[in-house]
């Protein structure tokens, strides 16, 4: 039986499935394929590296650090999140914080990333292998928030969150030849997104960058229909959705570690349903 797992992101509240993750790696439970976006695909990278409790360091240590994001950055480089810290200046081999590249390429997990094409809008998935030795640039360009950051170019094309044209992709998982998908989110999934809450950022994009800001205004749309087409997957009991019930008041730019901390608990007090649904 094949089982995948597809991971949103959600910035910050990514603390969340930190601790799912590690619940995993604790009781030795591993899966066919990963899918993830963002800050998930860079917590499923670390689950196939297994390297249990180093994701959430990135969310209570390095972030307090003026290197790893802020204003300061966002006037000198275009960019609030610094990506190039986090992926190549703490990750890399003999760096303070390495990834694992040798578990990772060993791991017969397979793993896919989801970026948006900033010049298309459109969503590109990329497999496993587009992660290389010493080089995470795949991830830094799926995790890319549009507006907050200048597209990531990767492959002489640029690109932003996966987030923005494919929100959640678990009908490609499906389409993939999963048998089971766990779908996990980083927000109450009983919460629809508004269209609002991108309206600015859609408008600030469209300059530069126009099929990204279509992408980006539809956003809303799109997740609010991929959850409402959960509901047929999970009577079939092929699907099963966990996610926090609160994000503790997080955003990429407002967060405390004890806040962190609940969420990431609150992640691994999920795993046993998460368990329990892959091994059944």
């Amino acid at each position: 039986m094949k089982k995948g797992i597809v991971d949103v992101g959600g910035g910050m509240k990514c603390a969340f499935s930190s601790g799912l993750y590690d619940y995993l790696l604790d009781n030795r439970i591993m899966i066919t394929k990963a899918y993830g976006i963002s800050a998930g695909a860079s917590n499923l990278v670390t689950y196939i590296s297994r390297q249990r409790g180093r994701t959430l360091r990135y969310y209570t240590i390095y972030p307090k650090r003026k290197e790893y994001m802020g204003l300061s950055h966002f006037i000198k480089e275009g960019s609030f999140l610094n990506l190039s810290y986090i992926y190549r200046t703490l990750s890399n081999r003999g760096c303070e914080d390495p990834f694992d590249f040798d578990t990772f390429f060993s791991s017969p997990i397979d793993a896919e990333y989801v970026a948006t094409n900033a010049l298309t809008g459109k969503a590109e998935y990329f497999p496993k292998s587009a992660l290389k030795d010493n080089d995470m640039r795949i991830l830094e360009a799926s995790a890319t928030l549009p507006v907050l950051n200048k597209p990531t170019v990767f492959e002489g094309t640029p690109y932003f969150d996966g987030g923005l044209s494919d929100p959640i992709p678990y009908k490609r998982a499906f389409e993939d030849g999963m048998d089971k998908v766990v779908v996990v989110l980083t927000r109450n999934r009983h919460l629809p997104r508004k269209r609002s809450k991108d309206a600015l950022p859609s408008w600030i994009l469209k300059r530069s960058y126009p099929e990204s800001a279509k992408a980006l205004s539809m956003r809303a749309d799109v997740y609010n229909s991929e959850i409402d087409g959960m509901a047929e997957y999970e009577k079939e009991g092929k699907l099963l959705c966990v996610y926090p019930e609160t994000t503790e008041g997080i955003t990429t730019t407002k967060f405390k570690v004890e806040n962190i901390m609940k969420l990431y608990e609150a992640g691994y007090e999920k795993g046993p349903l998460v368990a329990s649904f892959l091994k059944g």
